[in-house]
């Protein structure tokens, strides 16, 4: 886990063997909640403890 407790949108998608096109579809439509990512300048990232929250429900 990284000091700042996010990954990319990248990071993500490999980690859960989805690609990134349909992490972003999830983010847009809201499967995943809109807390769990924060953008930072033009890049997305998810916020690792709220994933895991998210994902534990």
């Amino acid at each position: 886990m990284n000091m700042f407790n996010i990954m990319t949108i990248k990071e993500f998608a490999k980690a859960i063997g989805r690609g990134v096109s349909t992490i972003y579809d999830w983010k847009n439509n809201g499967t995943i909640p809109a807390n769990c990512f924060k953008q930072i300048g033009s890049i997305w990232y998810v916020k690792i403890d709220e994933i895991k929250v998210f994902l534990a429900s």
